[in-house]
């Protein structure tokens, strides 16, 4: 129970921390250079994150709760997205390739939510919250050039309006020997890059309440119910200008769950919904939406 100040005669409860993490990371493949070579490549990179974070409650009244909670987190990319590896597929001018050069994301999150327990049972709460992305990293393209080896994709060969300026083009007769086609294709190469910075902010409403003042058999139910609402800020442009969010992201979601115990047995049946979101780039660098 505090003691003076904004506190004074309130309980309350809480914990601060911080984690500092060091990283050092190499990332090793053979690659395809601008010559069709294969050749080792190493890349290293070291960085250091601060991670403080803090949570508080307020008892306000017996039955109302106040929760409060900041934090700083990070989130390291797969080491297969780091990776200096490319994988071509011809035949689609399409394909996939590591990004060395990413680094982790970061947030910044805000929390403060209100909850009221139900007296004979049952739990009502409201809270919004905040976060604040750093480095995002969202799938991504690359559009570049590479020499095809003779007689592959020959129908899909650069003319020399995309790769005229890579190193080594040139052109070279098919295998028909009846027409002179370019050197290298050109590709369309998926891969994951620090998007930028974005804010994601929204609110949660929730409702738990078991129905033991119902006459039996309605006694042994109860229902869950919940809304979550959120707004990303435009992050990135797609190949064709659509402007998109973060991904895996909805506007609207909701569950609403009635479920039914005693003691032999469990039920519950549940109806969970969610607005369309941004998923994934196509190998045509389109958004594709779920």
């Amino acid at each position: 129970v505090g003691s003076g100040g904004i506190f004074d005669g309130l309980s309350y409860s809480g914990n601060f921390g911080a984690r500092y993490v060091k990283t050092d990371q190499t990332a090793f493949a053979y690659i395809l250079d601008d010559t069709g070579q294969f050749t080792p490549f190493e890349e290293d990179a070291s960085y250091d994150n601060f991670l403080p974070s803090m949570n508080v409650s307020l008892v306000l009244t017996d039955d109302l709760l106040l929760r409060v909670a900041a934090a700083k987190a990070m989130a390291r990319a797969a080491m297969r997205d780091i990776a200096p590896m490319t994988t071509l597929f011809f035949f689609t001018q399409s394909g996939n390739i590591g990004n060395k050069d990413l680094i982790p994301e970061k947030v910044t999150q805000f929390d403060v939510s209100l909850e009221y327990y139900i007296p004979d049972g049952g739990l009502v709460s409201a809270a919004f919250f905040t976060k604040s992305y750093k480095d995002a990293i969202e799938d991504g393209f690359i559009q570049r050039c590479f020499p095809a080896n003779p007689g592959e994709g020959e129908e899909v060969r650069d003319d020399g309006t995309q790769c005229a300026s890579a190193p080594g083009f040139g052109y070279v007769t098919n295998s028909a020997g009846d027409a002179e086609i370019g050197s290298h294709i050109f590709y369309n190469l998926a891969t994951k890059v620090n998007a930028g910075s974005s804010k994601l902010k929204g609110f949660e409403l929730a409702y738990d309440r078991p129905l033991d003042f119902m006459p039996y058999p309605f006694s042994n139910m109860g229902v869950q119910l919940n809304y979550t609402y959120t707004d990303s800020s435009l992050l990135q442009l797609t190949r064709t200008g659509f402007p998109v969010g973060l991904q895996d992201f909805s506007e609207n979601s909701y569950n609403s769950i009635v479920y039914y115990e005693d003691d032999k047995i469990s039920a519950r049946l549940a109806y969970n919904y969610r607005d369309d979101y941004y998923d994934n780039l196509t190998q045509a660098n389109a958004a594709q939406f779920q």
